[in-house]
């Protein structure tokens, strides 16, 4: 078994689940770690299974309920022994070398999720339950107690653990001085079910110590979570501590590689409206704040003192039977099966979002509504649906395999761009808290892209970003996954990644907002992000009014529209999707085929890929009936938008295209046969060598140019030209002061290279 933990590494020790014919299952792996620079470990289960496109590896997965017990050969082979439960794998083993006459078991997970395994085995045969000495371990032992019993089991016995042993003391740790561990094992204790229904407190009386939820009001007060406890005397007074209003636990969550638990709790605002939450379990890690401060958020109320100490116990006290798929980005499931947003699940897949709610999320009005004052008025108006149809591209991106697209509509002050923003916000979700401004980092974007993973991310008014930080978002964009960063104990942190389109709006064009921060536009940006001019039409950004007066008043109705209707369409046209079997590729190359997409140079070639795509989008919402225009109205948009930002770029320079289209396709045909890795001491032989190669930490890889070699990638070209274009489109990556070129060492000689690496 081969696996290692993003974060931990290599499990310390394993153990293997088999099932009762000896097949194995998976294994529960240790880990051993620091959190805050103090030890720290966990058991994880591992098993063998689907990671997609038909491969198979080992992963941080449980195996499927209902789980094997652990030793389940040895306690089947066994059937006459007696049998002894412990917690934890490490403990089993110990305990079968200590008790060589019983059948040792124990369930995966420990105390987690004792309910998902299957104990039939332990049908007809008595039973010993041997706690950890601490009170998780007394919950632990009470619930398998039960779970046994239900299964069939002949008697059950708890052991005593003597109170003087240490805290947390179990089998796998040294008996204290003179403890006799077969004679306590003998005299372990019948388990003394609950009482039955008959025999409980009456209705009135809660059971103590306990918490209980109450949605309407009680003897002891207002509805809510209430702990129902004893207070200090002789007898103690019974006491009723209310915590918050009223919450239920309805299911455990757990991201799919075994990680991100959590709870989906329920509760209503004090408008009465219910929500669900799937609330990470981390958020509870210091004093809790972070949890408490989204229920409040959300509406709950809690108490200011209770809330602190009672409410943590009671979540960490839930473990309901239902298990739910925790996500922690939005968009589609890795299989595809359903589609995560912030407020539902889309599909059949029992999964949910886990994280803090995402603003502008959510419903107002209706569809048709929104079909009627918001769609209609698009037609005739080729900017608006450009804006529309992309709005519709994020959840067709990974179908096609692609990482994003993106839109810069540039055009004066008041036109009406940033009313395009309003009506492609408004298929998701509110028309302006949906969106996001500019005034952000590449750093600050990553979270708010995985946020708007498969969708759709708005960002308006370019002049509010930071002029030398443009450039560096819009490669964030494109390239899908955010920095790699470490954690307090050396470990990586799980890496943002999203699939987005994106629509900007700005007075400046991307070229022009970066060269006020002394940054030239490299080639790949502007196929990245596409500059489409909205000056030229007939009233602002519109060409149509509908019967309205001006362009004022039509931006102005649109936006009163996208208040009252939004959050409807989105969802719509995803749930069509998942029902549409045609073959969307092949629906994309016959587009990307049409006249108006044709195309020069490859960032050309992309651009009209990118706009071919939002075109589709536009053509499957109007077979879906999300919107009704007429026909090909998405791909006429599509193909002005071409050449618009065709006609835009007066930025460019051919040549420099022709140059790096060179060398990009230079290093297509040879990357892997005329280069080799860099170094002092390697001596193997390349035919023809055009040079050499060396990645850095994050893994980018850089060409390292012998003179000759550039020479014959960018034939046709004087070289001095050659370096003018790589250089301003920021290709040469290192150097030696006051030159293009850099000296290194390989075996047996120094050789002056030219550092390249591609961008875009």
């Amino acid at each position: 078994m081969r696996f290692r933990h993003p974060a931990w590494g290599e499990p310390t020790a394993t153990w293997p689940y088999r099932d009762a014919d000896g097949r194995l299952m998976g294994f529960a792996g240790r880990f051993e770690f620091e959190t805050d620079g103090r030890p720290d470990k966990d058991v994880l289960p591992l098993t063998y299974c689907d990671i997609g496109k038909g491969k198979r590896a080992w992963r941080a997965k449980s195996i499927p309920a209902p789980r094997p017990l652990y030793r389940l050969p040895d306690l089947v082979a066994g059937s006459e022994a007696p049998v002894l439960i412990v917690e934890g794998e490490k403990t089993a083993d110990a305990a079968a070398m200590l008790f060589a006459d019983m059948a040792v078991t124990t369930p995966m997970g420990g105390g987690k999720a004792p309910h998902l395994t299957d104990w039939s085995p332990l049908e007809g045969r008595p039973v010993t339950v041997w706690p950890d000495h601490d009170d998780p371990g007394a919950d632990f032992a009470a619930r398998v107690a039960a779970l046994a019993m239900e299964a069939g089991a002949a008697s059950v016995r708890i052991v005593p653990v003597p109170a003087g042993f240490p805290p947390k003391w179990d089998l796998a740790d040294d008996p204290p001085e003179g403890a006799d561990l077969f004679a306590l094992l003998a005299d372990a204790a019948p388990w003394d079910p609950p009482a039955d229904e008959d025999d409980a407190p009456p209705a009135d009386e809660p059971q103590r110590p306990g918490f209980a939820t109450y949605d309407t009001r009680t003897p002891y007060g207002r509805p809510g979570l209430y702990f129902h406890g004893f207070g200090k005397g002789d007898p103690p007074p019974p006491t009723d501590t209310w915590i918050c209003s009223p919450i239920w636990a309805d299911a455990m969550t757990e991201g799919a590689d075994g990680r991100d638990h959590g709870l989906l709790l329920r509760f209503a605002d004090p408008k009465g409206r219910e929500k669900t939450w799937a609330a990470p379990i981390s958020l509870l890690a210091g004093d809790g704040s972070d949890l408490r401060r989204e229920l409040l958020d959300q509406g709950v109320r809690i108490d200011i003192q209770a809330g602190r100490t009672l409410l943590p116990r009671w979540i960490m006290s839930r473990f309901p039977e239902r298990e739910v798929m925790a996500a922690t980005r939005t968009g589609w499931l890795s299989d595809r099966s359903a589609y995560i947003m912030t407020d539902r699940t889309i599909g059949d897949a029992e999964a949910v979002w886990q994280g803090t709610d995402a603003p502008g999320t959510g419903t107002v009005g209706a569809l048709d509504g929104w079909k009627t004052e918001v769609a209609a008025r698009a037609v005739g108006n080729p900017l608006a649906i450009l804006a529309l149809s992309a709005a519709f591209a994020g959840p067709l991106l990974a179908r096609l395999h692609r990482q994003g697209a993106g839109l810069h509509f540039v055009g004066d002050s008041s036109t009406g761009k940033s009313t395009l923003l309003d009506m492609a916000a408004s298929a998701w979700g509110h028309p302006r808290k949906f969106g996001r401004s500019w005034r952000t980092t590449s750093n600050g974007l990553e979270a708010v892209a995985a946020a708007r993973n498969d969708g759709l991310l708005i960002l308006d008014e370019i002049s509010e970003c930071d002029p030398r930080e443009v450039g560096a978002v819009v490669y964030a964009l494109g390239n899908g996954a955010g920095k790699t960063r470490a954690t307090r104990t050396g470990g990586a942190r799980p890496v943002h990644r999203w699939r987005v389109v994106a629509l900007s709006s700005g007075e400046r064009s991307i070229a022009a907002s970066m060269a006020e921060g002394n940054r030239a536009q490299k080639a790949g940006q502007s196929a990245r992000l596409l500059d489409i001019r909205c000056d030229g039409r007939t009233h602002g950004v519109f060409d149509v009014l509908h019967g309205l007066p001006d362009g004022r008043t039509m931006a102005d109705t649109l936006k009163t529209a996208t208040e009252d209707h939004h959050g409807h369409a989105a969802p719509a046209f995803i749930e069509a999707l998942l029902n549409d079997a045609q073959d969307h590729g092949a629906l994309l190359a016959d587009l990307r085929a049409e006249p108006g997409f044709a195309a020069g140079a490859e960032l050309e070639g992309r651009a009209a890929s990118m706009l071919a795509l939002i075109a589709m989008a536009g053509e499957l919402a109007c077979d879906y009936g999300v919107v009704s225009w007429p026909d090909n109205a998405s791909l006429d948009a599509a193909t002005l938008a071409f050449r618009l930002w065709k006609e835009g770029r007066t930025e460019g320079r051919p040549e420099d295209e022709q140059i790096l289209d060179a060398v990009r396709a230079f290093l297509d045909r040879h990357g892997d046969t005329r280069f080799s890795q860099v170094s002092e001491t390697d001596t193997i032989q390349t035919r023809e060598r055009a040079g050499w190669w060396r990645d850095d930490h994050q893994g980018q890889r850089t060409y390292l140019f012998t003179s000759d070699a550039l020479k014959e990638a960018v034939a046709g070209h004087d070289l001095t030209r050659a370096l003018d274009g790589l250089d301003r489109a920021g290709w040469i990556v290192d150097r030696d002061q006051g030159k293009r070129s850099k000296k290194i060492r390989v075996p047996g000689r120094p050789v002056n290279v030219y550092a390249i690496r591609p961008e875009g």
